[in-house]
């Protein structure tokens, strides 16, 4: 559906790089806001490890933001009153937003990376989007993500048991003892 590249396509009238240069995000900029929100490495290996639940999800986790992109009539006002045709465009914005979900766990968060994401926040200021709907639309996916998570982390957790065959617990009985130990006290 989506490709890491489709995040940021389409014509604003200014690139991600150009965007970049107008906030004074360089390289140096980049890796001092890393460091103040102690992003590094390890959280870079974690995001990518969500690419099979991001893949896995893709379909569910573009519907549930664009249902809500689409499905008020607050977002879409400001949807109508785009002159941005590529808004009303479904499979257009379906690859977007894909592309914007497959870039989280990608791995790769240089300056490229930000690039775009400064391109969809133009986009968001072009139209008038405020960004309590975005953060409201972007919401709507993370109980996808973390009910993925869960089903992951149970699958992994149960794998090999047999589920009509109950274990028995090698657990000696959690019974109190009847035994009367002598107070400490005197």
């Amino acid at each position: 559906m989506a490709s890491r590249n489709a995040i940021g396509d389409g014509d604003l009238g200014v690139s991600g790089r150009d965007l970049l240069d107008e906030l004074g995000i360089d390289r140096t900029e980049l890796q001092w806001r890393k460091e103040f929100i102690d992003f590094d490495a390890e959280d870079e290996r974690r995001l990518a490890s969500l690419s099979p639940v991001v893949d896995e999800n893709l379909d569910a986790l573009v519907g549930a933001f664009n249902d809500y992109l689409y499905g008020y009539d607050e977002t879409r006002a400001i949807l109508d009153r785009s002159d941005n045709a590529a808004l009303d465009d479904r499979e257009y914005m379906n690859r977007v937003v894909g592309g914007y979900f497959k870039s989280f766990a990608g791995g790769t968060y240089d300056l490229d990376y930000y690039a775009a994401r400064t391109r969809i926040g133009r986009l968001h200021d072009t139209v008038g989007m405020p960004l309590h709907f975005f953060g409201g639309m972007f919401a709507n996916t993370t109980g996808i993500v973390f009910d993925a998570l869960n089903q992951a982390g149970t699958d992994a957790a149960t794998e090999g048991l047999n589920p009509r065959r109950p274990r028995r617990s090698t657990r000696r009985s959690t019974r109190r003892s009847r035994t009367r130990w002598p107070s400490c006290g005197g």
